[in-house]
């Protein structure tokens, strides 16, 4: 899953995003209706085993094995988590400057005052950008509260930022992406939501133009999915 700010024509389009969630994305492990063989998840050995099978992940604490398929699919398929560890947050409200998971992807990220997302708060606005940032960040709505912020006046007409996850492997049929953002000024670029597998991209959700000074609410259906990512 992929995140795409991309610059309008003045300093005066700054974008912004808060308190992401993935909702029901966990895969059902109920019993399924009877024309339908279910698919059984191994228990986890009880006995510690020294090496896993060529294609199965170690766990870190006690050495469990797990398939690759459950790791990166928001449960903890191992006793201490850590198939979950590298992986995006189910939750993230950045507080802390924390990126929950989220990759920055700029061509020009390295190079100084380059648009690129960054963690940010409210109470760092200079004169001049009051109406096209946010005050108060959505989680807690204090000028201390942490967003993830694009500053368009550090970057060119027409120019992108990516925010994206790691590969998640699989999500549940009723998976959805949930997230506040803010695009304030008459020179908003694009906000967009790309859903990638493999070498294939499409857009699955997009903001353009100028949405006035104030968070709203993105919902974007995910479903059953399995190796993507989201940008």
């Amino acid at each position: 899953i992929l995140i795409e700010g991309t610059v309008g024509d003045d300093f005066e389009g700054d974008i912004a995003i808060d308190d992401l969630s993935f909702l029901d994305c966990q895969l059902f492990d109920g019993e399924l209706p009877s024309l339908i063989t279910p698919t059984l998840t191994p228990p986890a050995p009880t006995v510690i085993p020294h090496s896993c099978p060529e294609g199965q992940f170690v766990c870190g604490a006690h050495g469990e094995c797990v398939f690759l398929s459950q790791v990166c699919d928001f449960r903890h398929d191992c006793s201490d988590g850590s198939d979950e560890t590298n992986c995006v947050m189910e939750i993230c409200d950045f507080e802390g400057g924390v990126f929950c998971g989220w990759a920055v992807v700029s061509p020009s990220f390295s190079a100084n005052h380059a648009f690129h997302w960054a963690a940010n708060q409210g109470e760092s606005i200079h004169d001049g950008d009051q109406n096209s940032r946010p005050t108060n960040d959505h989680t807690l709505n204090s000028t201390k509260g942490w967003y993830m912020y694009a500053d368009s006046s550090n970057g060119d007409y027409g120019q992108t930022s990516d925010l994206q996850t790691p590969v998640i492997s699989s999500t549940g049929p009723h998976c959805t992406l949930i997230f506040w953002y803010h695009m304030s000024g008459f020179t908003v670029g694009t906000l967009q939501v790309l859903l990638r597998h493999k070498n294939i991209t499409h857009v699955a959700w997009s903001q353009t133009g100028n949405q006035g000074n104030r968070w709203k609410r993105a919902e974007v259906f995910l479903g059953l999915s399995n190796d993507f990512q989201v940008c």
